[in-house]
């Protein structure tokens, strides 16, 4: 059954194309606009499935699925099309690290026939991504300091390492248990 919950992490996705469109149109505003409303489904689908007790396994895989494509897409393409906002190492090491997890999550399932609950480390990485984000969309209309982008990039690295090795030692944590 779908919830009102997956619709909006559906939606989240959705919105993904019109960011990606309005981002090679080189809409900077309006690609920013979309991220922000995308990253607000976010908090709407988590505070709808908590409250009205719409949780779901469907949910469960869409909604970190739907904040991982978000916000690689949102990096590739504007590593594509903004010259030296993202950095290519940067790039690679968000790719990686997410396929990494999703190695893991996949493992973790197999094993344990769960899926690995999201934690608090995902979540701050995921926000970091999100400052960085539309910090990246604003440097076209600013004038900031190239110092503040560069401790976004440090930010964005520092916390998904962490989030990398908080999952990997829950992850096995859980699988030690389940042996």
């Amino acid at each position: 059954m779908i919830t009102w919950a997956t619709l909006i992490t559906l939606l989240r996705i959705i919105l993904i194309i019109p960011l990606v469109v309005l981002l090679l149109d080189n809409n900077i505003v309006g690609a920013a606009v979309i991220l922000a409303v995308a990253c607000f489904t976010d908090l709407i689908d988590g505070y709808v499935a908590r409250t009205y007790n719409q949780r779901s396994k469907m949910g469960e895989v869409l909604d970190p699925l739907a904040d991982k494509l978000l916000m690689l897409t949102t990096f590739t393409t504007v590593w594509f099309t903004m010259e030296d906002l993202v950095p290519t190492w940067l790039l690679i090491f968000l790719w990686c690290k997410e396929g990494i997890l999703a190695i893991g999550a996949l493992i973790f399932f197999v094993t344990s026939h769960r899926l690995q609950p999201a934690r608090r480390s995902g979540k701050m990485a995921m926000l970091f991504q999100v400052m960085y984000g539309l910090l990246l969309f604003f440097t076209r209309y600013t004038e900031l300091q190239p110092v503040w982008i560069k401790g976004m990039q440090v930010g964005v690295f520092l916390t998904a390492l962490y989030a990398l090795y908080d999952y990997a030692k829950h992850g096995f944590s859980l699988i030690k248990k389940s042996i």
